[in-house]
């Protein structure tokens, strides 16, 4: 740590490197005797430091130092090798003028550098808090600095410790000019603070701390669980869990198991943490954080309506009637009936977003009804598949997947669902939540879908409604009439080299051919025959023999650029192609 001048009572002196060099002197007792060059100052509270050149002699013995007024003044010797010195104990605000003059070995004295200087108490050097550190612990932080230096002219009284996030600052005043250390409590679990050390003296001075140091505090414990618990509720005040259950159970014996923060340990070990409990009351285990204990007290209550934390349940809704017959998640279900033209529901927060894709429930419904979502509490709203009317209890799974690379979504806290534009509908939906793909959904979501960006001798429009990986997405083609070559292109494909087939969903009333060229890099043509058909139909083909008809050319299979496909035989001007779900598949 870079400290300030410290002061002495009489004189300090300053070494510094004495550097010879030839000398051209007369070696007898009479030579020149040279003065010292370029006195300069450095004036502070009660002091001043002066410094000089050395005059260029073999001879020089040592410098004398003056300084007056006679009621005040007094001299000094320095060492020859030494060019500064520190003289304290001054009073300030009065002028007081300096000489300097080299003595040579012979007595003789050389001419005086002068200079007048007024030392002063405005001139206090106060010392800073610096080297900050700031330990996160639970709600507080621990925060050190060095010790700070005396400081001539100012006594330090206290220090003051500030925690700032945003609009919020919480401080902490220690009152031992000596300390090094405090900890500041009242702070935000999971909010990072900037942390600054004030230092306060006795002349109405506050020096602040200027690195940049912050600090995030955090909970003891990251999660909890057990077996059959619907949820766990946390009283941050009094460091309590609650752990609820749908329905009474046998509490003497509940093992429970917790994930731990980082530098958090439970009987010295950090990580994770497995304890049995008789939990018919409250129980009681402690936590190490920095050296810190905390007492974390665990209980267990029956709540019938507890609801199992993952699942979503009706927050909010519109132009809707809703009913709950003992709805948990899992288990129980609730019922809707619409009774306007713009029915919705908004589901509840989750206390932790998911990443998974698949909306998932069950339902019953006495009409077929259209749905869209919104998520995130976003308003912009998604077409995804509508329900059907059904008697039975019927499995809904629809994967987001699509949706989530379109818009960017990372993770899921809630939905809205709207549920078309019909009063009557009435709906039974049970186990609502967003799950994780199977196999199926998961090879699916694996598959190269193709998105067309222009045209060439043709018109294409994207006419998706619904973005799934069922469907894809759609566009309509119509040739130029008598267009000598209409094309359309994708955007920069992937790697193809793990796929082996394409598959077009397509409706045309012609028959048809496609050349396509497999532009990856220095792609081949090949060519596809369409038969026509007015309802939606696959068409699945086989690619092996067009990738090897790339490669054989000097082709690579390896993310490029865009492919090309050429529609032949349609060229009218008014044929209707269109296309969808157009994917390779491995």
């Amino acid at each position: 740590m870079k400290k300030l001048f410290k002061i002495s009572t009489l004189l300090l002196l300053i070494p510094a490197l004495f550097l010879t060099s030839c000398k051209d002197d007369d070696e007898g007792n009479s030579y020149v005797t040279l003065p010292p060059t370029n006195l300069q100052s450095h004036t502070g509270y009660e002091k001043v430091t002066l410094s000089w050149g050395a005059p260029n002699s073999n001879f020089l013995k040592e410098y004398l130092v003056t300084w007056t007024p006679a009621d005040n003044g007094g001299s000094a010797t320095v060492e020859s090798g030494i060019t500064s010195a520190t003289i304290s104990g001054l009073t300030n605000e009065q002028q007081y003028t300096f000489t300097v003059v080299a003595v040579y070995e012979n007595g003789e004295k050389s001419s005086a550098l002068i200079k007048r200087i007024t030392p002063s108490a405005s001139l206090i050097e106060y010392d800073m808090p610096d080297y900050i550190t700031a330990t996160p612990s639970f709600q507080a932080a621990y925060v050190n600095w060095l010790p700070l230096d005396k400081v001539d002219g100012a006594n330090l009284v206290k220090f003051i410790v500030e925690a700032t996030a945003g609009e919020e600052t919480v401080t902490t005043e220690v009152n031992d000019p000596e300390a090094t250390s405090a900890t500041i409590e009242g702070l935000t679990n999971g909010k990072t603070y900037a942390i600054h050390v004030i230092a306060v003296y006795d002349t109405e001075v506050s020096v602040t701390s200027e690195e940049n140091v912050t600090v995030t505090p955090s909970d003891l414990i990251t999660s909890m669980t057990a077996n059959n618990v619907a949820n766990v509720q946390f009283d941050a005040e009094n460091i309590a869990y609650t752990l609820n259950y749908v329905e009474e159970e046998d509490f003497s014996q509940v093992e429970v198991a917790f994930t731990m923060a980082d530098g958090v340990s439970y009987n010295g070990k950090e990580g994770s943490g497995r304890v049995t409990l008789d939990l018919t009351s409250p129980k009681t285990i402690v936590l190490v954080m920095n050296e810190m204990e905390y007492t974390v007290t665990i209980s267990a209550a029956v709540d019938p309506n507890a609801f199992i934390e993952g699942y979503f349940k009706i927050d909010t809704y519109n132009d809707l009637e809703y009913t709950s017959s003992g709805y948990i998640g899992p288990q129980g279900e609730f019922t809707v009936t619409t009774t306007g033209s713009a029915p919705s529901f908004k589901t509840n927060v989750l206390a932790q977003a998911t990443t998974s894709p698949v909306l998932h429930f069950n339902y019953k419904s006495n009409k077929a009804v259209d749905l869209m979502l919104a998520v995130n509490g976003k308003a912009t709203q998604y077409k995804i598949a509508s329900l059907s009317a059904t008697t039975q209890e019927t499995d809904y799974s629809f994967d987001l997947g699509m949706l989530m690379n379109n818009n960017s979504w990372s993770e899921f806290t809630s939905l809205e669902l709207f549920l078309g534009d019909q009063s009557g509908a009435e709906i039974t939906f049970s186990d609502f939540t967003l799950r994780g793909r199977n196999d199926d959904e998961t090879k699916l979501s694996e598959s190269m879908f193709l998105v067309f960006s222009g045209s060439s001798g043709a018109t294409l429009k994207d006419v998706t409604e619904m973005y799934s990986y069922t469907d894809g997405l759609t566009y309509l083609y119509i040739a130029d009439n008598g267009a000598a070559d209409p094309q359309i292109n994708t955007k920069r494909t992937d790697d193809l080299s793990g796929y082996n087939k394409l598959i077009i969903k397509y409706k045309c009333p012609k028959n048809f051919e496609l050349t396509l060229y497999y532009n990856i890099v220095g792609g081949q043509e090949y060519n596809y025959k369409f038969n026509a058909s007015n309802d939606w139909i696959e068409a699945e083909f086989d690619i092996n023999a067009a990738k090897d008809k790339v490669t054989a050319a000097g082709g690579s299979l390896s993310a490029g650029g865009s492919m090309r496909f050429d529609f032949d035989g349609i060229a009218d001007g008014t044929t209707e192609l269109y296309i969808r779900d157009v994917r390779f598949v491995k």
